[in-house]
């Protein structure tokens, strides 16, 4: 019946904090250990170097775009060399 009407946020966060009040929910930390917990590392570590490539790429273009043009010219021409 709920699902039909559409999922709505505040009564949601009223029920998680209700049941948290009374007891009713436990909290469980995940676990850092097993196939799941290695996965996550893996994961975290992934989307953190994928972060860090982004920002190096951005970091460079925008000193290309401010940079003298023989500073750019002279980039263009040694990155096509290696």
């Amino acid at each position: 019946m709920r699902r039909q009407l559409g999922k709505s946020d505040p009564i949601d966060a009223y029920a998680a904090a209700e049941a948290v009040a009374s007891g009713r929910a436990g909290i469980v930390p995940k676990t850092h250990a097993g196939a799941a917990g290695g996965l996550r590392v893996l994961h975290n570590a992934r989307t953190s170097a994928m972060k860090a490539r982004t920002q190096a790429i951005n970091q460079i273009r925008s000193l290309l775009a401010t940079a003298p043009d023989t500073c750019v010219t002279n980039c263009a021409v040694s990155h096509r060399q290696s």
